[in-house]
């Protein structure tokens, strides 16, 4: 009887292990309803405008203004989204090192700058920019360390969107809250 339980409990574990990973996999690139969208923001908030949408990475979710999508998904000309990196023990060092990684791959040009937050202290903001598939794209990030945990926020765009756009990236990055 004793493996009966243990067997079913393992079932239905694992049924609800596959629900999860069955939303972040068949949802990919998919545009979501704004009503589902806070739920894959775990432990933070954006405000996402209207005239955007969100849809599903294969690690994050996206966000998108709707008058670039393109009907291929996976490959946006303007996206903006958040990763996190756990167990940070040195917000200094972090930095130092993006600082490092993103000069290596900055084309033409790279800005940073120390931005204080009262709620988060010292953030990193940096401006560079990136060729991908003979296209250039201008890239924002700004990273915030809030309780040993690096917030990362993204904002890349095809320069042929960046300017018409970068106000409205800003707004979203300028929205974002950890959720306690």
């Amino acid at each position: 009887m004793k493996k009966l339980v243990v067997f079913i409990c393992l079932i239905v574990l694992s049924c609800c292990h596959s629900v999860s990973k069955n939303i972040w996999e068949s949802k990919k690139f998919v545009p979501l309803e704004k009503s589902i969208v806070p739920q894959f923001m775990e432990d933070y908030s954006l405000e996402i405008p209207s005239n955007w949408y969100s849809y599903l990475g294969y690690h994050e979710i996206f966000h998108s203004p709707k008058k670039t999508m393109i009907k291929n998904l996976n490959d946006q000309k303007v996206t903006l989204y958040v990763s996190t990196k756990e167990d940070v023990e040195d917000r200094n060092v972090f930095f130092e090192n993006e600082i490092k990684i993103k000069n290596i791959f900055a084309y033409p040009d790279f800005e940073k700058k120390i931005i204080n937050y009262e709620k988060y202290g010292e953030a990193l903001f940096l401006k560079y920019g990136t060729i991908s598939e003979s296209e250039s794209y201008t890239n924002l990030d700004l990273f915030y360390f809030y309780k040993n945990k690096i917030y990362a926020l993204h904002f890349k765009s095809s320069n042929d969107f960046y300017l018409d756009l970068v106000d409205e990236a800003l707004t979203i990055m300028e929205s974002f809250k950890v959720k306690e």
